[in-house]
């Protein structure tokens, strides 16, 4: 009845609603541990005691905290992203889980910004990109102009934080548009390529693409070639049956019911 479904979809909101609050705390107590701990790492790298390390690597109970935090941001579906990055300070660097945040809100050109330019892993930048092109064909795009003409902390809203202003890397946006030219849009690709681009460092990404524009077209060739043999044939086996003429008269008698057929079987 309706007044059950409506009490079936109240308990249902009701449960989306717990396990939201379940997962903003469980992510919220994490990074005030990890917070609770940073002030020992950082007053390690100060003394030159160790140097830095990726996230998740650092030494003692940071590093556990930390792989599990990132964890639970990329596992968990139900946490409210907005809500958790209010919890992250700027004097705290948690630039991955900040990244992963960015991505869950759709803000993808400051998750690309922090992976290429401040944590400068390129291989997580790609990944991310594999994880959401579903979402935005033109993630791939922004991840070679991310690379070819970087925004500005200000632009990409991350100036509250102390870091150094984005630099152009032509080699490695060079190198993302021949690896992955499929999901990148060639005329915009080249429009925003510097006009001193030399041919010999485009020259892999072109043949690629006239490689893949002749397969595609001799695909097409074939496709075409297979449909017209497949249209002579059905035409040939329609002239074959159609060669012989069956005439039915009136006086003739049906096989089924054994009458004559008549005039009034063709009313």
């Amino acid at each position: 009845s309706e007044k059950a479904l409506k009490k079936q979809k109240q308990w249902y909101q009701r449960r989306v609603r717990a396990s939201e609050e379940v997962e903003n705390a469980l992510v919220i107590l994490l990074i005030e541990k990890v917070s609770q701990e940073w002030p020992a790492y950082q007053g390690m790298l100060a003394a030159e005691v160790i140097q830095p390390c990726q996230p998740g690597a650092e030494p003692g109970k940071l590093g556990e905290l930390r792989l599990r935090l990132i964890h639970f941001l990329e596992r968990l579906q139900k946490y409210n992203s907005s809500q958790v990055i209010k919890q992250i300070t700027y004097e705290i660097p948690l630039y991955e889980e900040l990244a992963i945040l960015y991505g869950r809100q759709n803000e993808y050109e400051k998750a690309l910004g922090l992976y290429c330019h401040v944590l400068k892993d390129r291989a997580k930048a790609e990944e991310f990109c594999r994880l959401y092109c579903q979402k935005d064909s033109t993630v791939y795009y922004k991840l070679l102009k991310m690379y070819q003409s970087p925004p500005s902390l200000e632009a990409l809203r991350l100036d509250k934080f102390q870091l150094s202003e984005p630099k152009q890397d032509m080699e490695t946006a060079i190198d993302i548009l021949i690896k992955h030219y499929k999901y990148i849009d060639v005329k915009e690709a080249l429009k925003v390529l510097p006009k001193d681009t030399k041919l010999q460092d485009v020259e892999q990404f072109l043949c690629a693409i006239l490689k893949d524009t002749t397969r595609l077209k001799r695909r097409n060739l074939l496709l075409k070639s297979l449909h017209l043999s497949d249209n002579l044939q059905v035409k040939s086996q329609k002239m074959y049956y159609q060669k012989d003429k069956l005439t039915v008269k009136g006086e003739d008698t049906c096989v089924v019911c054994n009458k004559r057929v008549g005039d009034c079987a063709f009313a």
